[in-house]
């Protein structure tokens, strides 16, 4: 598992990902946002889960509110180099040393 801090979040370590852009699936959006946030190509395995619900609620100053839905994949890296990373747009990148501990819900 790769995770991310962006410049500016108080929020810590998370997955990275981003918006899906308008025509795009949400497949072709992860391999895109793998590669603007930490310039690498990944081939996608497999969908792991689709969390949304009200820990996914957002209110704006504004009184709008809106809700997201997040698609996790797990991706194999194609390449990688440590040395293109976007360091303007992340503070830092952490590959935890074991994924034992980690357990997903089922689908």
């Amino acid at each position: 598992m790769l995770l991310v801090r962006h410049v500016g979040h108080n929020d810590g370590w998370g997955v990275l990902g981003g918006a899906v852009d308008v025509g795009e699936s949400p497949a072709a959006a992860a391999v895109r946002e793998a590669r603007e946030e930490i310039s690498a190509d990944v081939q996608l395995v497999r969908l792991v889960d689709v969390l949304g619900g009200p820990d996914f609620e957002v209110s704006y100053p504004n009184d709008d509110r809106t809700a997201y839905v997040t698609a996790v994949y797990e991706a194999m890296p194609l390449s990688l180099s440590w040395s293109r990373l976007p360091t303007a747009r992340n503070i830092g990148i952490r590959v935890p040393r074991s994924n034992k501990s980690m357990s997903f819900p089922p689908l």
